[in-house]
């Protein structure tokens, strides 16, 4: 895989599964991961495992959006 020193990246359903194994596969490449999820108190488990920013997010809000948006 690329590395990926430098990038960003928002991960959304990252709390759990497929989402928070994105998200560590990116951390190990260098990575800044946002995480983001509906399920709060894993989404700060996994987020506090990796070392990362999070933040509640329903990919069907607007309001949600703006407020990860603006973070």
């Amino acid at each position: 895989m690329s590395n990926l020193d430098g990038k960003i990246i928002l991960i959304t359903g990252a709390a759990k599964g497929m989402g928070a194994t994105e998200a560590k596969m990116a951390v190990e490449r260098g990575a800044t991961v946002i995480l983001s999820d509906i399920i709060e108190d894993q989404l700060k488990t996994t987020a506090d495992s990796l070392d990362s920013a999070f933040s509640r997010l329903d990919v069907t809000s607007k309001d949600d959006w703006e407020k990860t948006i603006s973070k």
